[in-house]
């Protein structure tokens, strides 16, 4: 069923290619909604139809999703094209394309290396034999934060940054006994196997089928939501799609790996608040699919649910330093009042400590030379009341 609907969405499109030389705005959106949705409601159909989803058809969804992005992300590219009018020139201009998407891809496996990394040290500081359990059964998850706008050279920024995410999701990784974070990489183009080193003392934590060089699945997803002037301005004009796209497409997929992770835990009673996560998926569901503007709200509950089924985060704008460094302050502030009691009546304050005298203002120094954020009167005004930082800490020049 739903292959079908992808291809009466791809003859809809070629039909509309075929019958007008230049498609108006209206049906390149209409087009583009078209297959979102009839992917979105062919998943929300599995999951109100079928009371119990069993393993075997939860990998069906998950092996079937790699096909059913590239789909859509393939319509959306020649969109694009045909929208800047270089569509007779695409062929022709292949070679850059590749040398882009290479580009891409080669600084995401880093950043996937990176939390790995980080996320297997965290693991073995707090001897959470969870955590390796889950790596056996279910996978690596890793939720990337974005916070361009959907305007202008951003939008370009955009598109690289959410297929660069979605090709990551065909790798995977193979632990090994050598040193920790020894690596290598084989494989073909856009499907590549890390090797990864544990060390022994990670080693010997490690469940028999990791062991065994059991491949480790990357499941990933990118939510998105531009929070400054230029958003404000495609909000206006109407180009704000792309964001709405996103944001879907990260939700089926959190929506899949949260069921293949309830599954998990409950058959094996795995201690964890299972309850609290159920309480933050709904309202996630309800955020994303309404499209609202500039909505932190969204970002933070994504967050903790990510946390609690023991995932990993990137932040980035970018420059990854202005908004990254709100973003950044406000999920750690957040993370403090959550989960280390935190008062109420010092929120405000250890946010204003992070972003005055913590790292981030080192990071604007050591990329710009300046210790401030690069926000002016008029950007401070636009920011989100969560993202907006101290007097005295803005007014960088270089962005």
């Amino acid at each position: 069923k739903l292959l079908v609907m992808i291809d009466e969405a791809v003859k809809q499109w070629y039909q509309r290619r075929v019958r007008a030389s230049s498609l108006s705005r209206g049906e390149k959106q209409q087009t583009e909604t078209d297959i979102t949705m009839a992917i979105t409601n062919f998943i929300k159909s599995v999951e109100t139809k079928t009371k119990t989803i069993g393993r075997d058809l939860l990998k069906m969804l998950a092996s079937l999703e790699p096909l059913v992005t590239q789909s859509r992300q393939g319509l959306m590219f020649m969109l694009l094209l045909e929208e800047n009018k270089i569509f007779n020139s695409f062929f022709s201009g292949t070679p850059e394309i590749e040398m882009r998407m290479n580009q891409c891809f080669s600084q995401g496996l880093t950043v996937i290396y990176t939390t790995f990394h980080i996320a297997l040290l965290d693991a073995y500081t707090r001897h959470d034999t969870t955590f390796f359990n889950l790596l056996d059964n279910i996978g690596f998850l890793v939720q990337f934060q974005c916070l361009l706008s959907t305007h202008g050279n951003e939008l370009t920024m955009l598109e690289d940054h959410w297929i660069t995410i979605n090709n990551l999701a065909h790798c995977n990784i193979v632990l090994t006994s050598e040193e920790l974070g020894a690596f290598s990489l084989t494989g073909l183009a856009y499907k590549v196997t890390i090797s990864f080193g544990v060390g022994a003392e990670i080693w010997d934590m490690l469940p028999v089928g990791l062991k065994n060089r059991k491949p480790i699945p990357i499941s990933t997803m990118l939510f998105t939501k531009g929070v400054n002037e230029q958003q404000m301005l495609s909000e206006r004009v109407g180009t704000n799609t792309m964001e709405h796209t996103i944001n879907i497409d990260g939700l089926c997929k959190l929506e899949v790996y949260f069921m293949m992770y309830k599954e998990y835990v409950t058959q094996n009673n795995i201690p964890g608040d299972l309850q609290k996560l159920e309480s933050l998926i709904s309202p996630i569901c309800k955020h994303a699919r309404a499209h609202i503007y500039k909505d932190v709200k969204l970002l933070v509950m994504i967050d903790e649910a990510v946390r609690l089924m023991s995932g990993s985060r990137v932040t980035s704008c970018k420059s990854a330093k202005d908004r990254t460094g709100m973003s950044v302050t406000y999920e750690s502030v957040c993370t403090l009042s959550r989960e280390h009691s935190l008062v109420s009546s010092g929120f405000n304050n250890a946010l204003a400590a992070l972003r005055s005298h913590g790292v981030r203002p080192l990071n604007c120094k050591k990329n710009t030379g300046s210790g401030k954020y690069a926000f002016n009167g008029f950007q401070l005004k636009i920011l989100p009341k969560e993202y907006r930082p101290p007097i005295g800490t803005y007014g960088g020049k270089i962005t």
